[in-house]
């Protein structure tokens, strides 16, 4: 027998317990519906997605939740995320909808002009000797598109679109015979002009494919993406788009530096990197890469190695710190959305002066005798995005448990600002000085 996906098969188990359990007091339970759930708003952080007041699924962008499962009836669902201070949640939105039997659901939970639009798929339940597919139109800033699922080598120009769809529409479902395929987006009405092709996708018999266009997120190189959702759920975009790479040079010594990839010390992924400045994003294959630091010009005299990851489809980014000959990189994804609400700060330490230093986002005049430090970094090293609610600031840099080294520093971030600072061995001994990129200077 086939192996079914946990969404199957717990759809399967509920109906038929549904039909054969009795009911206390003389009441029959009503059939169960399953419901799934995709957070699918690029400007939102970790999205609580509730059944009245229930959490049913946190859900992070462009994660799919499992099935959910909830007796037939009329729900009010709440979408709450976390306040930009951390301390509480907050509503962005509700929407009602009645769960019929024998049907199942799919919500791709997104904002159309700042209001929770979500966009509702609600189809029979399948079941049969093919694979059913069907998709829906989450991204607003995208026009409409055509939708091809076929199989690897069939253009879109030769066949007939699984459906075409505005932002807010769904395609109603239809089949395919198991196998592999792949997802092709067209300009609505328009095969030749393709925007996206995906890597080649397995359909199979008896389960139901949703194809959900996204917006593409600023943390991302694609300028559009497509989750996937089937026994899991994964996120497609074009087969051609790689990753892209920036680097900021803050080697001690303030000289320019090389950056090769790989083995090719012919011609530099980066030629001359300047000292303090963030070089534009370059594009990288993905897979694992070596990444290797020179002095600029002089690529015999390595100062420093490392292999990494380079996601497909993610900006990443690499910090150069350490003294001269004895460099270290430090390396990560970085997610550059703007977050409603919320100011969005990634710290870099490149002080080799001293040792650990704690990081701090406070009003004018705080104390910080009692208070915990927003982040602690050695060098180089980097922090992921940090959320503090918009507003005026001191930035203070102390030694771990120590002194002040750096700051106060007036500051203003704003809602929906995307902000980097780096931290450098100061002109006077034993202090630090800031260095400010993104929309601290732009």
């Amino acid at each position: 027998m086939r192996l079914r996906t946990r969404y199957a098969a717990l759809a399967a188990c509920l109906l038929v317990a549904s039909a054969i359990a009795g009911c206390e007091g003389g009441r029959e339970r009503p059939p169960a519906v399953a419901v799934r759930v995709l957070h699918a708003a690029p400007e939102r952080d970790t999205l609580d997605f509730l059944r009245e007041q229930r959490n049913e699924a946190q859900l992070e962008f462009r994660q799919t939740s499992g099935p959910l499962v909830f007796d037939a009836d009329q729900y009010d669902f709440n979408i709450r995320t976390l306040a930009p201070s951390g301390n509480s949640s907050v509503l962005i939105g509700s929407f009602s909808r009645e769960l019929v039997p024998d049907r199942d659901y799919f919500f791709a939970i997104t904002e159309a002009d700042g209001e929770l639009t979500p966009v509702v798929l609600e189809k029979e339940r399948f079941s049969g000797p093919s694979a059913e597919v069907t998709a829906v139109h989450a991204a607003p800033s995208l026009g409409r598109v055509s939708l091809y699922v076929e199989p690897d080598g069939v253009a879109p120009s030769s066949v007939t679109p699984i459906g075409t769809i505005g932002f807010g529409e769904t395609v109603e479902p239809l089949t395919r015979e198991e196998g592999s395929y792949r997802l092709s987006v067209t300009e609505a009405g328009n095969p030749d002009n393709v925007l996206m092709t995906s890597g080649v996708i397995a359909l199979q018999e008896g389960l139901t494919y949703i194809f959900a266009v996204m917006e593409p997120g600023a943390d991302s190189v694609a300028p559009m993406t497509v989750a996937f959702i089937g026994p899991e759920s994964s996120v497609l975009f074009d087969e051609s788009v790689q990753s892209t790479l920036t680097v900021i040079n803050a080697a001690a010594d303030g000289a320019a530096r090389d950056v090769f990839l790989d083995d090719d010390f012919d011609t530099p992924l980066v030629a001359g990197a300047p000292p303090l400045a963030r070089v534009a994003d370059l594009p990288v294959a993905g897979g694992a890469r070596d990444l290797t630091v020179t002095p600029a010009g002089n690529p015999g005299a390595i100062e420093s190695e490392l292999t990494s990851t380079y996601i497909r489809n993610r900006r990443h980014i690499a910090l150069i710190g350490g003294d001269t000959g004895d460099l270290e990189v430090a390396f990560g994804v970085d997610d550059r959305r703007p977050i409603a609400g919320h100011a969005r700060i990634m710290f870099l330490n490149a002080a080799t002066q001293l040792d650990q230093l704690e990081y701090f986002l406070v009003e004018a005049g705080t104390d910080l005798s009692n208070l915990a430090s927003t982040i602690v970094l050695s060098a180089p090293r980097m922090s992921s995005r940090v959320s503090f609610p918009p507003g005026d600031y001191d930035l203070i840099a102390r030694e771990l448990d120590g002194e002040i080294v750096g700051g106060p520093t007036p500051v203003t971030v704003a809602a929906g600002g995307v902000y980097s600072v780096l931290t450098i061995d100061g002109e006077v001994g034993g202090t630090v000085d800031f260095v400010f990129f993104e929309d601290f200077v732009e």
